[in-house]
């Protein structure tokens, strides 16, 4: 199942919408999640994007959320979670993306293994119990199994109710998922993104809060 975040306060899950049916990408369901959303909004994106998905108001706690949501009352063997900014270019990027199998995920892009600050490095380490990790998950966005999320009992103790802790989860799924047996594949680099060379999706950067 691909599971999309968006938070109700920016239009451009239309046109994630609009460029995902544009691919005409079935292949897997499609749910979008709302953390946040007024009902004018849910109403409008029901209305302007039609039936052809699942529309849930979610539990909140930025994209950390939906993944919680997603095990809660989605039913699926597994999961794609990506953000309403990341567009999808291709098939063939979804595809990518959506690939996953038991003690294998993959994550669209990586980052090298740092903190932002002294306070989110000490907060992964509360809730992961280390630091160490090689590449950060960017988004974080990325598939894996439900059986591979099941296992990691953590994932139930966090709560993410900002937007250090938020981009501190970035850290936290791969420590998460190496202590657990699980490999991430990457598919590119958080440098082409930056720089405009990303081939797989089109990022957009909204700098909410």
């Amino acid at each position: 199942m691909i599971v999309v975040t968006t938070s109700g306060s920016s239009d451009v899950i239309f046109e994630f919408l609009d460029k995902y049916h544009y691919l005409r990408y079935y292949k897997h369901s499609l749910a979008v999640v709302v953390n946040g959303g007024k009902p004018d909004f849910l109403k409008r994106l029901r209305d302007e994007s039609g039936e052809d998905f699942i529309l849930c108001n979610g539990y909140g706690q930025y994209d950390f959320g939906t993944v919680l949501y997603a095990l809660d009352f989605l039913d699926a063997d597994s999961y794609t979670f990506i953000q309403d900014s990341c567009l999808p270019v291709s098939c063939a990027g979804m595809d990518k993306l959506a690939y996953c199998a038991e003690g294998e995920a993959t994550a669209w892009a990586s980052f090298e293994g740092m903190f932002d600050s002294a306070s989110q490095e000490k907060w992964c380490e509360d809730i992961a119990g280390s630091v160490e990790f090689e590449w950060g998950i960017f988004g974080p966005i990325f598939s894996a199994t439900r059986l591979d999320l099941e296992r990691i009992v953590e994932l139930r103790d966090i709560v993410v109710d900002n937007k250090d802790k938020q981009q501190a989860m970035e850290r936290v799924w791969p420590i998460l998922f190496k202590k657990y047996g699980i490999k991430v594949s990457f598919l590119e680099k958080f440098s082409d993104i930056q720089s405009g060379k990303m081939k797989l999706f089109e990022k957009k950067f909204l700098h909410r809060k």
